[in-house]
């Protein structure tokens, strides 16, 4: 009979609003791509898998409840990642009764190095109530390094200096009407008078 490696997550993978805890189970004897699909498909409900690394890293990184979490297929090890931890200068929001709160939004970056992370967060000294902002991190998926990010300015389309020349329809063109001139008799013609009828009575 296996021996099963019971992951426990105490409250922090199914609900943090409901206190709820929820167990991930791993065989043992699973290589590490095994277990990366094992865990991919027991995640709670609501989780968001931002990236699975089936290469040296053997890693599953996943979104829950404003939660990143962790999956190491080579120690079996499920873990939430605190960004609060990794650098002091980051302070990330959380409340588990608010859904807006914690990280908002995780992705792969496209050289798959990186998790592209926005966040709530406070100023490191200030704890006042609702003084919070967004912000967005890089997380080095490789050394666990977190560095603040700048999201790309999306390019635009650039409108053109020269534009093609407008053609205006061309009206025809109307023929000139050249009224006949009236010719007089020059000295020396003989001009016959004109034949009128007579009157009628």
């Amino acid at each position: 009979m296996g021996i099963v490696i019971l992951i426990f997550g105490l409250g922090f993978l199914t609900g943090f609003h409901t206190g709820e805890s929820h167990h991930i189970i791993v065989q043992p004897e699973l290589d590490t791509n095994e277990a990366l699909d094992s865990v991919a498909e027991q995640l709670p409900e609501g989780s968001r898998i931002i990236a699975k690394f089936t290469d040296d890293r053997h890693a599953l990184y996943y979104l829950n409840s404003g939660h990143l979490m962790k999956f190491d297929a080579k120690s079996k090890m499920l873990d939430e990642v605190n960004l609060n931890d990794l650098n002091t200068n980051v302070k990330i929001y959380y409340d588990d009764h608010v859904d807006t709160t914690g990280i908002i939004s995780a992705k792969l970056s496209p050289d798959q190095q990186y998790l592209i992370l926005t966040a709530v967060t406070m100023a490191p000294d200030d704890e006042t109530e609702g003084n919070y902002s967004l912000a967005s991190f890089k997380l080095d998926t490789r050394t666990m390094n977190i560095l603040p990010y700048t999201p790309p300015v999306p390019k635009t389309k650039e409108k053109k200096d020269s534009l093609p020349p407008v053609r205006h329809k061309e009206k025809p063109k109307e023929e000139e009407v050249v009224t006949p001139k009236e010719t007089y008799p020059e000295a020396g013609d003989i001009v016959q008078p004109e034949q009128q009828e007579p009157p009628k009575e």
